[in-house]
């Protein structure tokens, strides 16, 4: 848990049922499940510690121990935030003598949904060898340096996606405003108006026994609308910001860009409305938000989008609290 702050702590029950949440360090709150079973406390936290415990109380009761609290960290993009620690130069040794009880790691599995999603798969696990290797190197390094430097817990809130767009992370709602993404959305709902269920079963049972005759590579899998998918406008955040939030955060960290290169004018535009959709959305102010700007790599050949998406980035810092690793 962050510490120093209210934190959201939250969860489903009966709808009117009252449901209490005991710290051990003294806090204490409580609320009423809404009608459709939800409900959300706000429990304040001490100064950075360990070897707490939660005990959750309504009709039955939940305690949740080894709590840990220090500072916590979103860190969120596409595969560049992704990548996993063991594909890394020198991952495999840094894996290896990962072993840090007191930081804390939150992975989820990779979502996407046309409807915001109120839960996510994933736990919280210490890191050990086996968590940090399939880790997002980017998030184990930035991590480990602020474990080690401030001495206290760190938790990471792992949410990578790779192949997706930035409009993907941003709610569907406050994109419309703008005249690209809103006929891309168009096009793609337009398409999916016309899809068959009936024929994509159909079309899906051709391509297994073609696959199984060794007539095509790769495992074939049912063909979608294009609106469910992740490269649609805010179904990565439906997926995977919309479920944690609003756990108690210290700031973010960015790792996505390339997936934008043919569009930085727009993205002038977006990055920085998705920073301040997530502090509005997260109600704890204008938390620090560092990202990183993509690298002079020659894309095919498209070395002039890439550098319109860089200097996109660039112009990012002109929103308060955020930093940029070049």
């Amino acid at each position: 848990l962050q510490q120093k702050t209210n934190n959201a702590v939250w969860g489903f029950a009966v709808p009117g049922e009252t449901v209490t949440v005991k710290a051990s360090w003294g806090s204490e709150a409580r609320a009423v499940a809404d009608k459709s079973g939800r409900w959300k406390v706000l429990l304040k936290t001490p100064g950075h510690g360990t070897g707490y415990h939660l005990t959750v109380q309504g009709k039955n009761t939940l305690t949740v121990r080894n709590v840990a609290i220090g500072e916590v960290w979103l860190c969120a993009g596409q595969s560049n935030m992704g990548w996993r620690l063991s594909a890394v130069f020198e991952g495999a040794e840094d894996a290896a003598s990962a072993n840090y009880p007191n930081l804390r790691i939150f992975r989820s599995e990779r979502k996407h949904s046309h409807e915001p999603q109120e839960d996510c798969v994933a736990k919280w696990a210490p890191c050990a060898p086996d968590s940090a290797a399939t880790c997002s190197a980017v998030s184990f390094y930035f991590a480990r340096t602020l474990h080690q430097e401030l001495k206290i817990p760190i938790g990471i809130v792992v949410q990578p996606y790779a192949g997706t767009p930035i409009e993907g992370w941003i709610p569907r709602e406050i994109q419309m405003n703008d005249p690209r993404t809103r006929k891309y959305a168009e096009e793609m709902d337009e398409e999916s108006a016309a899809y068959d269920p009936a024929l994509a079963k159909k079309q899906l049972e051709r391509a297994m026994q073609r696959w199984k005759l060794g007539e095509r590579k790769g495992k074939p899998v049912l063909r979608t609308p294009k609106n469910w998918g992740h490269q649609y406008p805010g179904n990565i955040f439906n997926g995977m910001i919309h479920p944690v939030r609003p756990y108690g955060i210290r700031g973010a960290i960015w790792y996505q860009g390339e997936s934008n290169r043919t569009r930085a004018a727009q993205y002038r535009r977006l990055f920085p409305a998705m920073i301040q959709d997530w502090r509005e959305s997260w109600g704890q102010g204008d938390f620090p938000f560092g990202f990183v700007q993509i690298a002079p790599f020659g894309y095919g050949g498209d070395t002039g989008q890439a550098a319109a998406l860089r200097e996109a980035q660039a112009m990012t810092l002109s929103l308060p609290g955020t930093g940029m690793a070049v």
